[in-house]
């Protein structure tokens, strides 16, 4: 059964789009590690300051652990799409069975 599913997916490219789109979402992801707490470091010092960006925030350290959910996100994305990609597209290499025949 899962050969036949293998073979519709990689005959239909159905595959190939599945797993772009999960690199895609992974890197989406991956940007967001750096945008997420930068995002919300603006809009803290923003909403505590009263709109005045050039007075010394109060917590002036980035907030590094709103970067863990896209983190833990863009690592399991991109793992998934990794072994569809060697399911659908990278075939095991052949083990010879007589040591002569390699020779």
């Amino acid at each position: 059964m899962l050969e036949r599913l293998k073979s519709a997916l990689t005959k239909s490219y159905v595959g190939a789009i599945a797993v772009g789109w999960l690199v895609a979402q992974g890197l989406i992801d991956v940007s967001s590690i750096i945008v997420a707490p930068v995002t919300a470091w603006i809009t803290n010092r923003l909403n505590s300051q009263g709109y005045d960006l050039f007075r010394p925030p109060q917590n002036p350290n980035l907030p590094y652990w709103l970067a863990l959910p896209p983190l833990i996100r863009a690592l399991v994305i991109l793992l998934i799409a990794f072994l569809l990609l060697r399911w659908l597209y990278f075939e095991p290499a052949a083990q010879p069975s007589d040591p002569e025949e390699s020779a």
